[in-house]
């Protein structure tokens, strides 16, 4: 399930911590539990950003977030995770995004209390 919301700088979803980036194959760079690759890291508007996010799975797992802000402008998709039964990688695509520079933050939402993230940055600049 995907679930997206797009808001304005004074109507947050105040529930995304974190952003995590991943790599795509093998296993994830460093030992971490969630790596991404966001591309690209400098684009013009209105931008199209993609998000690959590559988990370590385990069973605790519930949900994975890929938020992206730039405090004026807000973009976040949502997918349910059923524990190590999940694809390693994910796929997420931003589109439209105005000029601005935005944290890319993924979240790994769990039942035991780890919610491991990572954070990015994406300039969008002027046409």
């Amino acid at each position: 399930m995907v679930i997206e919301h797009e808001h304005t700088a004074t109507s947050r979803w105040v529930g995304i911590v974190g952003v995590a980036v991943l790599l795509a194959g093998g296993t994830v760079a460093g030992g971490e539990r969630v790596d991404a690759i966001v591309r690209p890291k400098v684009t013009t508007a209105p931008a199209t950003v993609r998000v690959t996010v590559r988990l370590e799975r385990t069973s605790h797992d519930r949900s994975l977030t890929v938020a992206i802000d730039s405090g004026t402008f807000y973009r976040s998709s949502s997918r349910s995770l059923e524990g190590d039964r999940e694809p390693r990688v994910h796929e997420f695509e931003f589109i439209d995004l105005p000029p601005g520079s935005y944290d890319v933050t993924c979240l790994v939402q769990t039942d035991n209390g780890e919610n491991p993230t990572e954070r990015s940055t994406v300039f969008v600049n002027s046409p």
